[in-house]
């Protein structure tokens, strides 16, 4: 029964999150370029991996933990927790990591909304299945990264997952 209602939080806030990212989407105008430039999300994929990988890494310091505290209260993540993060933590972390490549890099509107796609998904999708995502809520001090893990395995902090 704990479990359950627990869940059912995690997906509110969770939805709550992605309502806070929408009304952002309302006020924030992102630059865009002509013709379609799929290539341009390769650069975002690893822009993204460094962004998040900071600003992750940064929600581990003591200064920065008692907002990201209530994320890892899922030891073993699942889709409806993807987003059951302080808001903050969302907007400055989650956010951030989708929208500052695009505004770094522009593109056209199709490739935004192709990259916004696969990045809600590969999140989503980390938080379903056991991998490194499911190591990093299980011991705190590695996998800070998200999708390749490009900047963990770089930096040292990459443990493959180990089914427990």
């Amino acid at each position: 029964m704990y479990l359950e209602q627990t869940g059912k939080i995690a997906f509110m806030k969770s939805l709550l999150n992605y309502v806070y990212a929408l009304l952002l989407s309302l006020v924030v105008d992102l630059p865009t370029t002509d013709g379609f430039a799929p290539y341009t999300m390769f650069v975002w994929v690893v822009l993204a991996d460094v962004i998040f990988t900071v600003t992750h890494r940064a929600l581990h310091t003591p200064y920065l933990y008692s907002l990201h505290k209530e994320h890892h209260m899922h030891h073993s993540p699942n889709a409806a927790d993807t987003f059951d993060a302080h808001p903050f933590e969302f907007i400055f972390g989650n956010v951030a990591t989708a929208v500052l490549p695009m505004i770094l890099f522009p593109a056209d509107v199709y490739t935004q909304y192709i990259w916004i796609g696969v990045a809600t998904l590969n999140t989503i999708l980390s938080h379903h299945h056991d991998g490194p995502h499911t190591m990093h809520h299980r011991l705190l001090k590695c996998n800070y990264g998200q999708g390749l893990y490009l900047f963990d395995r770089l930096c040292g902090t990459y443990t493959p997952f180990v089914a427990s």
